[in-house]
């Protein structure tokens, strides 16, 4: 039974080693195709949900950490803040330092869809903190995503300088990755925090330098689509011509247009430009047009209706300029709405991350004095043990007294008992062999009984009235010739009762006829064929005759020289 267990024990290891390995395996795809194919990972990552309970927590924790990322790449919704402080709690006391970052970045990335910009730039600042910059497997492209999520907050939060830093750091992990495209793409991006700062000559030098390094390095359409902030700088110089240049070439060769409408989501203010740009030629008509397309656009109502006041102002049509200017108030203090209800989203979350902080710093003083009071219990229970350790070590000393007295009882106790078994062992061997002698003497006594016995019968039976009548038949002058059917009965009644193993012997199965079975008992009690053959009145050669036929059925065979002797061993075994 205790194997029986052992084998079901070791059999159901074997298959949860099998099933974490498959699990692992699993993992181990989606983390060599999310960079490539997030859809196909998040696939997979479906069909592992199901043994998710089941697994160990680093099995768990990985999972949960791959579903988040694949969820970030595909825009889709992010695992919540309360389960996801599990992962990050867990990869900061078990992870690498690369899997640290990406649990940091990804809990930003959490409270960044949460809109608590605050709380998800420490996360970011969190993960930066923990890169390993200085080992060679330092995770650049984690890092690169971080320091864009930190420059994308910095950007709504107007904080152009801290914002630049940003892009600059984005730029140089992309050069660690050798990256060309992205280590432009940061100096592109870069271009928001000077805008932001009123540094339109800087905006303008970059645009130039930009516009040369993508197409150094093939990026034909990306060259292109640099022009934008260079377009309202010369808009708002009033230098339309130069302008006009410039957005012909980005219209004609970012791949951002298709006859004449913007295919690329999030550029549609560019819609703004242009109507800028055809009130400054006076071409009234295509800049309505261009504003009311910018007026399907929500968060570019402001804008649209600004443009059309003015638009309406230069026709002088009064009716029209009041209707966008109220429209243009109502979106403006739309916008200072929902700039105040931001902010104050952000001070209530700086002051719930804060407020959390600090339960945090509780959490971690609570933790510390459980920590000493840990120490003094394994103190005291150290000092437990040792007592009760020079407690059994005395109760044992006392108790291994005991059993050197045990053993020398039991070992004392053995000898005899080895010594009794030896005795009795020597007793049986005596036994057997007395019991073997004796056993050979009664099988002799009684040999030699069965032969007297036998001899007695013999003797017995010549001596009875039908066997001296027999023979009285065979004297001269008898007056009687031979047997009759009453002798015969007589002598077979006789026969069996003196030589009942004979009788039994030759009259089993019935094998022998009437005739032969009393030429076999005649033939037994030591008559002759000659004697036979006057007793049954028929000739010698008959006799003979019968006797075969009877040596056949009894013996298997047709020897008939000695079958007066087989006939006397019939029946003496037994």
């Amino acid at each position: 039974m205790k194997k029986l267990c052992v084998v079901i024990l070791t059999l159901l290891a074997l298959f949860a080693c099998t099933s974490n390995t498959e699990f692992e395996k699993n993992l181990d795809k989606v983390a060599s195709i999310i960079e490539s194919d997030a859809d196909s990972a998040c696939a997979l990552l479906k069909e592992s949900e199901d043994e998710l309970e089941d697994m160990p927590d680093e099995l768990r924790m990985r999972y949960y950490l791959l579903y988040a990322d694949v969820q970030n790449k595909l825009d889709g919704q992010l695992p919540s803040d309360s389960l996801f402080r599990e992962v990050v709690e867990y990869y900061d006391k078990n992870g690498s330092s690369n899997e640290q970052v990406k649990a940091h970045y990804l809990m930003g990335c959490i409270y960044r869809d949460l809109n608590e910009a605050p709380v998800a730039l420490q996360c970011y600042y969190d993960a930066i903190d923990k890169a390993d910059t200085l080992s060679a497997d330092c995770d650049y492209l984690t890092l690169m995503s971080v320091w864009g999520q930190v420059a994308v907050v910095l950007y709504y939060q107007h904080l152009p300088e801290q914002q630049l830093g940003a892009w600059k750091n984005y730029s140089r992990c992309a050069k660690k990755l050798n990256d060309t495209y992205e280590y432009i793409r940061g100096i592109d991006l870069s271009t928001m925090a000077y805008s932001q700062m009123g540094d339109t000559a800087t905006v303008v030098r970059m645009t130039h330098e930009l516009f040369n390094m993508y197409r150094d390095n093939g990026y034909e359409q990306e060259a292109y689509g640099v022009y934008p902030p260079l377009i309202d700088i010369l808009l708002a110089q009033g230098k339309y011509a130069e302008a006009r240049r410039y957005m012909d070439a980005y219209e004609c060769e970012s791949g951002m247009f298709r006859d004449g409408e913007i295919i690329v989501p999030g550029r549609q203010l560019y819609y703004h430009s242009k109507g800028i740009y055809y009130c400054g030629v006076n071409k009234l008509d295509s800049a309505e047009m261009y504003y009311r397309k910018l007026l399907t656009y929500p968060e570019c109502v402001y804008y649209a209706c600004k443009g059309l006041a003015e638009v309406y102002c230069e026709r002088r049509i009064v009716d029209s300029v009041v209707e966008f200017t109220r429209r243009q108030e109502i979106a403006l203090d739309e916008r200072l709405s929902r700039n105040q209800i931001d902010a104050a989203q952000q001070a209530t979350s700086m002051y719930d991350y804060s407020r959390m902080q600090r339960l945090a710093d509780e959490k971690r003083a609570e933790a510390k004095l459980n920590a000493l009071l840990l120490v003094f219990a394994v103190f005291i229970f150290f000092v437990v043990v040792v007592a009760l350790f020079y407690l059994h070590k005395k109760y044992a000393a006392h108790k291994e007294e005991e059993l050197e007295t045990l053993n020398d009882t039991y070992e004392k106790t053995k000898k005899e008992y080895v010594h009794a078994v030896e005795n009795l062992t020597e007793q049986k061997e005596e036994y057997e062999q007395f019991k073997k002698e004796k056993m050979t003497e009664v099988a002799d006594l009684k040999s030699k009984y069965n032969d007297l016995k036998l001899k007695d019968d013999e003797a017995s039976l010549l001596n009875t009235p039908i066997i001296m009548g027999v023979r009285d038949i065979l004297k001269p002058f008898s007056s009687r010739r031979c047997l009759t059917n009453n002798d015969l009965d007589e002598l077979l009644l006789v026969v069996r009762q003196y030589l009942p193993h004979f009788y039994m012997e030759i009259t089993k199965d019935d094998i022998l006829s009437d005739r032969e079975l009393v030429v076999c008992i005649l033939l037994r009690l030591k008559f002759s064929i000659k004697e036979l053959g006057v007793l049954l009145d028929t000739s010698a050669s008959s006799i003979s005759n019968t006797k075969k036929r009877a040596c056949e059925k009894l013996f298997g065979d047709s020897q008939v020289n000695n079958f007066v002797q087989r006939l006397v061993n019939v029946g003496v075994d037994a």
